[in-house]
C-alpha cells in the first residue's frame, strides 16, 4: 500500500510518540532518501488542531 501511495506522488506520515520509536523513524527516513524528514519535537495538536494553530480561515461560503 505504501508503494502505491509513493508511486502516485502521495505523502506518507509516520508518527512515533515514544523514544523507543526513534530507531524505526530513522530507518524510515533513510529509506525515503531526500523525501525523508524527522522532527524530534512535535507540537501537540499540529495535525488535529491545525486551523487554530495556523489561524486558518475556514470558509462555508460558496465564494471561497
Amino acid at each position: 500500500m505504501i508503494r502505491e501511495v509513493v508511486k502516485a506522488d502521495g505523502v506518507i506520515l509516520v508518527v512515533g510518540t515514544r523514544r523507543a520509536h526513534d530507531r524505526i523513524l530513522e530507518k524510515a527516513k533513510t529509506r525515503l532518501g531526500d523525501n525523508g524528514f524527522v522532527v524530534n519535537d512535535w507540537l501537540p495538536g499540529t495535525l488535529t488542531n491545525s486551523e487554530t494553530l495556523y489561524v486558518l480561515d475556514t470558509c462555508d461560503d460558496e465564494r471561497c
